[in-house]
């Protein structure tokens, strides 16, 4: 399942990454960032993240989604329209959409409840 996701930096090392979930674990999280998400100051291995992944929802319930305090454990390039981010989960939590930093809804396409494919 790929859900849409918000990277951003803690510590203002890396621009805010908008993108979908590759893969997801327990303990990781792998992250398709296409080339309108791309940032100019990319995030290198090592650096602390947090990760903001929108859970799907219905109208039955409040949307919701994971708060994740990640570290980077690889960056890889695709191709020049792609990269791949993957993180380290090291703290987790369930929250409401407002949690996030600037309350941002990441895709509100999505606002159904629909998943990205």
């Amino acid at each position: 399942m790929r859900l849409p996701c918000r990277v951003w930096s803690p510590h203002k090392t890396f621009s805010d990454l908008l993108g979908v979930t590759k893969n997801i674990s327990r303990t990781g999280v792998l992250v398709l960032i296409q080339s309108s998400g791309i940032p100019e100051i990319a995030p290198k291995v090592g650096e602390e993240a947090r990760l903001f992944l929108d859970l799907p929802h219905s109208a039955n319930f409040e949307p919701r989604c994971l708060d994740c305090a990640t570290r980077v454990v690889r960056v890889s390039a695709l191709d020049a329209d792609a990269r791949e981010i993957a993180f380290e989960i090291e703290k987790i939590r369930v929250c409401g959409r407002d949690a996030q930093p600037e309350a941002v809804f990441l895709f509100p396409e999505l606002a159904g409840g629909d998943r990205v494919q």
